[in-house]
């Protein structure tokens, strides 16, 4: 069963969606997770409810370019996840000691 997310702006209307397949969770199907889970086969994962995941979504989408139809979810997912766990991470405080 596919889950996924529509977005529409100015009558422009995309859907990425993610369809069921080895190695991938959908919420929608798992019964220890929520609706709004994905999760692929590399533990990448987003919530699909919270808002600063759909919008790196969109900014990744604008970013390649794409206006409306459908796209894959599971290929837009990697840079997504890349991205939040990138803002996610703040800066080594001035002084701080080298890490591991």
């Amino acid at each position: 069963m596919p889950g996924g997310a529509t977005l529409g702006r100015d009558g422009a209307v995309l859907r990425i969606v993610f369809r069921d397949g080895p190695g991938r969770v959908l919420g929608t199907g798992a019964a220890y997770a929520h609706s709004g889970l994905v999760c692929d086969e590399q533990g990448r994962r987003a919530n699909l409810h919270r808002p600063a995941v759909v919008r790196a979504f969109v900014d990744e989408v604008r970013r390649r370019g794409s206006t409306g139809g459908e796209l894959d979810g599971w290929e837009l997912l990697p840079v997504v996840t890349l991205g939040l766990e990138a803002a996610a991470t703040p800066e080594a405080p001035p002084g701080s000691p080298p890490g591991p």
